[in-house]
Order: structure tokens, then sequence, then C-alpha cells
């Protein structure tokens, strides 16, 4: 073969592996990559004497680089798939992931609007029930009615001059009443009952105290909510009434969550405190009974209550 015809085949050999090379890289058009083969076998057998077989022969290696590269593409061809499924399921993944972020995010929202509710309603609960009494109804949905044997039974109520001090309300006033009310009743053992416009009714039930225990944690929440009343500046003042006995606690009705008490210590107790003037504590003899002698307190003459068998008197603080 002559020194011309063999760089012809040789720079055959360079196009047609070039171009293998580069279908390589990316999928090829299988019929387009036959086409330029044929061409350019065609091409060196019209410029070479060469034979057929020889040609055949000579380019045996092209064939099989083809055929590889045709496996090539059809394993490129299936690897494509697989990245399209692939990508495919990525997206749907990410799509999943997007919708448990935005209701992980809403659920969230959604914790802490409950978590508010229910600290609204635990603070409903307090200002109607009585801490013991709240927690039950909690966790059960219902209050079961008790007897509370050998209580202290403490109404105050909250006397207003008429009228009130210029820039200061009736309402201003109660507010800051039930609020530090709430924290004295806490503060001296007593459970608060209710409260109804200007009276606040509580008790002070027997748990490992004595009357004599009980009378001091009354009166010592007496002191304290005048206190908070002088500091208001309005010039309100209490009247209270004390009594002791069995009470009977309970809801009000078969759907209501408010509760009260029922007994005769609760009728004693309210006419004590309708006796007492501005200022004034008023007991029951019953109270009188188990006092000790103190130089803190000094009661004054009984007056009888025929409606109620029983007699009361006035207390002062020394």
């Amino acid at each position: 073969m002559s020194f011309f015809n063999r760089l012809i085949v040789l720079f055959a050999s360079l196009f047609i592996s070039l171009a293998a090379t580069a279908q390589g890289e990316a999928i090829v058009n299988k019929q387009e990559q036959e086409r330029k083969i044929r061409e350019s076998e065609q091409f060196i057998i019209d410029r070479t004497a060469t034979t057929r077989s020889h040609v055949d022969k000579l380019f045996k290696p092209l064939d099989d680089q083809l055929i590889a590269l045709q496996k090539q593409q059809k394993l490129a061809e299936k690897i494509q798939i697989a990245e399209y499924l692939l990508l495919a399921v990525l997206l749907i993944f990410i799509l999943a992931l997007l919708y448990l972020l935005s209701e992980n995010a809403r659920s969230f929202e959604k914790g802490k609007a409950l978590e508010k509710q229910k600290l609204k309603l635990d603070l409903l609960l307090a200002n109607v029930l009585p801490e013991q009494s709240a927690k039950e109804y909690i966790a059960t949905g219902e209050i079961v009615p008790i007897i509370w044997g050998e209580s202290l039974v403490v109404i105050a109520e909250i006397l207003l001059p008429n009228p009130l001090p210029k820039g200061m309300s009736r309402g201003q006033i109660q507010e800051v009443v039930i609020r530090e009310n709430q924290r004295l009743i806490a503060a001296n053992g007593l459970d608060k009952i209710r409260t109804s416009g200007d009276r606040l009714l509580s008790v002070c039930k027997s748990h490992n105290l004595i009357p004599q225990q009980q009378f001091e944690r009354a009166m010592a929440y007496v002191s304290y909510l005048q206190e908070v009343l002088d500091k208001t500046g309005s010039g309100a003042s209490i009247r209270t009434g004390m009594s002791y006995g069995d009470v009977v606690f309970g809801p009000l009705g078969d759907s209501s969550v408010r509760v009260d008490i029922l007994g005769l210590a609760i009728d004693q107790a309210a006419k004590c405190s309708y006796q007492g003037a501005p200022g004034e504590v008023w007991i029951t003899d019953r109270i009188k009974g188990f006092l000790r002698p103190s130089e803190n307190y000094m009661i004054q003459e009984p007056v009888s209550i025929a409606e109620l068998d029983c007699t009361m008197m006035k207390i002062t603080t020394v």
C-alpha cells in the first residue's frame, strides 16, 4: 500500500475514533454513525486498490468499537430512564417533605393556640372553682359533692365609699380586690368558693388544723385584704362574718361548672356580716367557744339570732 493510501486510512481511522469518542460522552444516533462509517469505507475503497475483504479486516476494530458504542448507547438510555425515575422520586420526596413541614408548622401553631386556650380556661376555672375542684374537673369532667366537716366559713363584704374618689371606678377597685383575693386566700390556706358582687365567700377546712388555727388564718386573711384596699386609696373597708360547722360542697346544676357550699354555717356567717359595720368582724358563739384567751382579740357582748338559734358577737383586734 502506498504512503498516500496509508495516510488516507490513518486519517479515516482518526476521524472515526474521534467521532466514536465524542459519541461516548452522549447518546449518539445509530443510523448517523453507521452512515459515516460506510461513507468512510467507500471513500477508502474508491481511493485505494485494495480488496473488499482487506478493507473489512482493516475496519474490524472500528466495527467492534461501533458495537461497543451501541451497547454503551443502550446502557446510557437505560441510565437516563433510571435518572428520570430517580428525579421523579426525588421530586415526590421533596413535595412530601414540604407538605410534612407545612403540616408540622400548622400543628405547632395549633399547639400554641391550644396552650393559650388552656391557660385561659385554667384561669377561668381558677376564678370560679377552688384549686382542688378545678383539678378534679379537668381530670374527670365532674365534681363530686362532698361534706366538709368542721370548717370555718368567712364572708367578707367590700364597702365602697359614696361617692368614690375622683378618677377611680368601682370596676377598677373590684379588679384589684379579685386579683389580690386569690393570692391572699392561697397564702393563708383558705379555699375560695365564690365572689358575688362585693361579697367574698371562702372556707378554711380542718385539714390538720385545730379550730383556733383556722380562726387565726381567717383573721390574717381579712387583715391583709384590708391592707390591699388601703393601698388603692379608695377609702373602701371590709365587714366580715365568720361561723363554724359542717358544709356541703358541690356543683350547681347538672351542666354548670360553678360550685357552692350549703349549710347552716353559711347562713350564720351571712347574718354576722350583715350585723357588722365597716371594719368590724362578727363571729358566732361556736367560734367563741374554742378561742383561747388572747391579748390580740377583745370580744363584745353577744347578740342573739332567734331564727338561726345562735348568738353572735363582735371581735375586735387589739
